[in-house]
């Protein structure tokens, strides 16, 4: 049985802006793979995270797809809930005067912070606090965000 693949390209083009970023990309990455993208500033690295997670959208083509988790079609709310981006930009976005715990599980939310409309579930919480506790960070759960060291606020 083949492995099931969560993200395919298949001949994409993409711009940022007026540059043309991405002419005729296709990748395959399958469920439970890692995989690390490497290159110098302005390969496309950044680009490639924005067109997974629909902030840039392919350049509609004959031939060419973007699949993810095999559809055509993706609900951005559900996609976020199932991808996860670690970025340093992400940073700036959160209240500083959240606690810690409250920032890895707005993660569960695919959101910034937890909104009003969203209730974490007692089995989202017991995971967050898995997490944390294997990210060595659980002493840390109750702390606020702006009160962490650089290198903690990026551990969350």
């Amino acid at each position: 049985m083949s492995p099931t693949p969560y993200l395919e390209l298949e001949g994409v083009a993409a711009h940022l802006g007026e540059r043309r970023v991405f002419d005729n990309l296709s990748l395959r990455l399958n469920l439970g793979e890692h995989a690390v993208v490497l290159g110098p500033n302005g390969a496309g690295k950044s680009a490639l995270v924005k067109l997974i997670s629909r902030e840039i959208y392919p350049v509609v083509q004959q031939d060419s797809s973007l699949r993810l988790f095999g559809d055509r079609t993706v609900n951005l709310w559900q996609l976020r809930q199932r991808i996860g981006l670690v970025s340093s930009d992400l940073e700036r976005l959160y209240n500083p005067r959240v606690c810690a715990n409250d920032v890895v599980l707005s993660g569960c939310f695919g959101s910034v912070g937890i909104g009003r409309s969203q209730t974490p579930t007692p089995a989202m919480q017991q995971r967050v606090a898995e997490l944390m506790d294997q990210l060595g960070l659980l002493e840390l759960a109750h702390e606020r965000f702006g009160h962490l060291s650089e290198g903690q606020r990026r551990r969350l």
